[in-house]
């Protein structure tokens, strides 16, 4: 953005937040060039990805040695060749702007007029790519080329019907089906219900059941894995295998904060930009600790719990999401301040065998002595 001394930032043309209030996106005309960036949501616009959308004016012949490959946050005009249009073609007044979250809200598209300009995804910066412009020739230092067909293109209209049908009401009565059916299956019937999500928010909630026999009552998420996990796409290759979690806890006692807690979790990787997964420990207060009050400190996630009195965990799996993507449950073991510090040392798969051997298992114990 233009700053001139001793004045402000130019306003962007149009910005918007994403559905968790996590992560901010705007575009930003300095009459040179027009980006498309996305950062912390927070007082300044602090860019941490972006990607040229067109230029102002005549483009350069060059524009230097790829550096705008190697550093995904500088900012400089798309070179002559690889451009559509060499002379500049700026924005104009009139034109229709939208700034369109992908599912997983860590990616936005810039549309104008109802054709998609620019996709800047969630792993923008890595191995040379800032993201993708309608505008770009072939694989510019600043942006690639928005060719058709285009898988990301073809994921920004799924992400349109998905809001659209999710903000219509028409989706969640879907999702949560889904997700009770397949837990009364395994569980039991549903016995509690708590909404865990304030509004504007994609819903979530948390809901309890227990076999008809009268065992253990278990919690779990409904609605988690209904949208992808953000981030995931930009640490794994496989990532259809890793961005759909929904969670399950079960404890002995004092049960009242279970709600909240999952609660928080079914939020966390959006809130977070982070996704979680198999043997992740992941930060979370309020866990009621009984005599040791705030003392467990957050969850150790895993889809393959120790068993409890020689009793295995129901088996969650066999889930799919109706993109067809398979849902990873894993179970909740709280775990104390020295336990999670022990576990960033030697690891949480061994963590995991400690809890284990000392007769920790799926159903959390709050009397249980701390194992490290």
């Amino acid at each position: 953005m233009t700053n001139p001394p001793g004045g402000t930032p130019d306003p962007p043309r149009i910005e918007a937040t994403n559905p968790w209030g996590s992560l901010r996106a705007w575009v930003d005309d300095d009459g040179m060039t027009v980006y498309l960036c996305i950062g912390p949501v927070g007082e300044e616009r602090v860019i941490e990805q972006s990607v040229w959308v067109r230029n102002d004016v005549a483009a350069p012949e060059v524009s230097g040695p790829d550096i705008g490959a190697l550093d995904p946050l500088v900012r400089l005009p798309q070179p002559r060749r690889h451009t559509k249009h060499p002379y500049g073609k700026p924005l104009v007044k009139g034109q229709v702007m939208e700034l369109l979250w992908l599912e997983a809200g860590d990616g936005v598209a810039l549309v104008v007029d109802g054709e998609v300009e620019a996709i800047l995804p969630a792993w923008s910066g890595v191995g040379g790519l800032r993201g993708y412009a309608a505008e770009a020739r072939g694989r510019g230092p600043v942006a690639w080329e928005l060719v058709a067909p285009n898988p990301l293109t073809s994921r920004v209209a799924r992400a349109r019907a998905h809001w659209d049908a999710l903000n219509g009401g028409m989706l969640w009565p879907m999702i949560e089906s889904a997700d009770v059916h397949h837990l009364e299956r395994v569980l039991g019937k549903r016995e509690g219900l708590w909404v865990v999500t304030p509004n504007g928010e994609p819903p979530r909630r948390v809901s309890s059941f227990r076999s008809a026999d009268g065992g253990t009552l278990v919690y779990a998420t409904i609605g988690m894995a209904s949208q992808p996990m953000p981030r995931v796409e930009a640490d794994s290759d496989e990532p259809e295998k890793h961005r759909r979690v929904s969670i399950a806890l079960a404890t002995r006692g004092d049960d009242s904060w279970v709600p909240r807690v999952l609660g928080d979790l079914a939020r966390y990787p959006w809130r977070a930009v982070e996704w979680i997964g198999d043997l992740h420990v992941v930060g979370v207060p309020g866990i009621a600790s009984g005599e040791r009050v705030g003392e467990l400190v957050g969850v150790l996630l895993t889809a393959s719990p120790p068993p409890t009195d020689g009793v295995p965990a129901p088996s969650l799996g066999g889930q799919l999401d109706r993109s067809g993507d398979p849902v990873l449950w894993l179970w909740a073991l709280p775990v104390t301040e020295s336990e999670a510090l022990w576990a960033t040392e030697h690891g949480t798969e061994a963590l995991l065998a400690r809890l284990a051997a000392a007769g920790a298992g799926w159903v959390h114990d709050p009397a249980r002595a701390p194992v490290v």
